[in-house]
């Protein structure tokens, strides 16, 4: 197949409106920040006007009825098409994430969403942006009424063709600012997206020889101990796409494939805060001293009795537990004595270091809260990338230490 190459041409909407797009698409501003900003320097907030520019060019086609359950889709061709059109009028692709040259990144994922029920949401984001993470760098293509199982996203992937625009997507190329780009894209998603995605073994599995991990084949009898021997160990991705032949998108390879930050971060939070609680109770703590450090950041619509042992956070609460600066005041509670003997915590040079449960805490809480600062770094320096290593050693001496 020939390269597709994309040569939009710029449309004849008013400059004004136009600029302010492009503003608001750069500010990274909530509509609330974004009012108040406009009104302090006494501009017009053209929020309906704004609006009105991003679905000149992102709705000039209607949707169509999924057959196969409950929702609709976009054509992802012209859908994409439009994407493109919007970054190129308003000069809004940036720097390439990955410092590669000229590329334009995109990134497509699928999660439930609350939109009329729970749905599972299909998007694209372009990744070549001051802050991709934001809202309005999203564009939803599909949303079904269905369960996050392959069995159930199977016919809808197949009906939206996403496999097979995929299969040709980085042959294609883009004309921007005088200059051609290639296509680039990653496949970005939860945990639970992309076992169901791959059709393979669920976390919760009870078999424990089976592959849980999507990327290097660990299993859960390792997970579960078997890294006690060697918790420093690198797994380079070690799987191959042809070992799964359910995938529903075939066409990708597994190094297409990332693990999203944002959830990685909240789960690693989540399962570090369920094992301290458990120590916290079995050494004389009380659930209402821990409850009371996490309410600044719970949501009482989910933790109706506050936080137990099978809790698990959402990403909103986890921004919200380092926002509110908690895992400097959650150490503070591990003041009982058997908690504050020091043992031995292993390192990577195989020399243990000596502290007590509650200092290790609070340094596996702030490598944590390391990954959560990245989170929203555009493109992280080198020794940012390399501070990684010091984090990734903290949290698995705090977790090997302590046998869990």
């Amino acid at each position: 197949m020939e390269c597709t190459h994309y040569y939009p041409q710029p449309s004849s909407l008013h400059q004004d409106l136009v600029s302010a797009f492009s503003e608001h698409l750069f500010s990274n501003l909530s509509w609330k920040q974004w009012e108040y900003m406009r009104k302090h320097h006494q501009q017009p907030i053209y929020r309906n006007e704004i609006n009105s520019v991003r679905n000149i060019f992102l709705a000039n086609h209607q949707s169509s009825a999924l057959t196969s359950c409950t929702g609709a889709y976009l054509a992802l061709n012209n859908f994409f098409e439009d994407i493109l059109l919007t970054y190129i009028v308003c000069e809004a692709f940036g720097e390439s994430p990955m410092q590669d040259g000229l590329y334009l990144w995109f990134k497509f994922s699928w999660d439930n969403r609350q939109l009329l029920g729970k749905n599972e949401a299909f998007s694209i984001t372009p990744l070549n942006t001051t802050l991709p993470q934001s809202s309005i760098h999203v564009h939803n293509f599909c949303i079904a009424k269905c369960r996050e199982r392959g069995q159930d996203l199977k016919p809808i992937v197949e009906e939206i063709g996403l496999n097979n625009f995929l299969s040709f997507f980085e042959s294609k190329t883009c004309a921007y600012q005088g200059m051609e780009y290639f296509l680039r894209y990653i496949i970005s998603a939860d945990w639970m997206g992309l076992v169901s995605e791959l059709c393979m073994a669920y976390p919760n599995t009870a078999n424990l020889e089976i592959d849980v991990c999507w990327g290097c084949g660990a299993n859960k009898i390792h997970l579960r101990g078997g890294y006690f021997d060697a918790p420093f160990k690198y797994f380079e991705p070690t799987q191959n796409i042809s070992n799964f032949s359910n995938a529903l998108l075939s066409s990708a390879s597994i190094l297409h494939r990332r693990y999203d930050w944002m959830h990685g971060v909240t789960n690693m939070l989540t399962n570090l805060l369920k094992d301290s609680f458990q120590i916290f109770l079995n050494n004389g703590g009380s659930k209402d001293t821990f409850n009371a450090i996490l309410e600044d950041c719970l949501d009482r619509r989910i933790h109706k009795g506050g936080f137990k042992e099978k809790s698990s956070l959402t990403c909103r609460e986890m921004k919200a537990f380092f926002h509110r600066k908690l895992h400097l005041s959650l150490p503070h509670i591990f003041n009982q004595p058997s908690l504050q003997r020091k043992n031995p915590y292993p390192q990577p040079n195989n020399i243990p270091t000596l502290h007590s449960f509650a200092d290790m805490l609070a340094f596996a809480l702030d490598a944590i809260r390391y990954y959560c600062d990245l989170m929203y770094k555009p493109i992280p320096t080198p020794d940012e990338i390399q501070h990684l290593h010091i984090t990734r050693t903290t949290i698995l001496s705090f977790y090997a230490g302590n046998r869990w």
